[in-house]
């Protein structure tokens, strides 16, 4: 501000001239800012939640987390469809055995027989497998995965029994 030198009697008095923009800014109160941005006044406000989210969840609250149980049949079924397949490397180890004596009469049997063998323990694991589908309060992974390995060594047992009547055909 400048300083201006007393009135003079009968003089009017000067007006003081306004500031520049850039001094009334400086010089200006400071305004409330915008309600988003000052701080929460007494206690915080909770954001509303989803409707989806404040559900209440089905099972009870217990103190200790509710335990998963496993489906046993459904590792069974894997189990067997793992025997099923040794019992066809049994078959085949053994059938090169008996090439290699040269009795080639023995080697027809024994097809037979471990084929038999293997179907019978593959439709175990079906079965297994399906009862392991069926049970409601567990999982159901394993069992299909046990379901489907015996089905498909069955469906491969089933297809080399075919090879029998064939080969009779063809060879009269």
């Amino acid at each position: 501000m400048t300083h201006l030198p007393p009135p003079q009697p009968g003089q009017q008095q000067p007006q003081p001239q306004a500031a520049p923009a850039w001094q009334q800014r400086q010089h200006a109160q400071p305004q409330a800012a915008p309600a988003w941005q000052q701080p929460p006044q007494g206690q915080p406000q909770r954001l509303a939640q989803p409707s989806w989210a404040t559900a209440q969840p089905a099972m009870p609250q217990s103190s200790t987390p509710p335990q998963r149980r496993g489906n046993p049949f459904g590792l069974v079924a894997i189990l067997i469809a793992g025997v099923a397949l040794l019992v066809g490397i049994v078959a085949l180890v053994s059938q090169a055995l008996i090439i290699s004596t040269g009795d080639f009469d023995l080697i027809s049997g024994a097809a037979i027989a471990f084929s038999v063998v293997r179907l019978v323990v593959a439709l175990a694991g079906v079965a297994v497998g399906v009862v392991g589908l069926l049970r409601r309060d567990a999982p159901r992974t394993m069992a299909a995965i046990g379901l489907g390995a015996c089905a498909a060594l069955a469906v491969d047992v089933l297809i080399g029994f075919l090879n029998l009547p064939i080969t009779a055909i063809v060879n009269g």
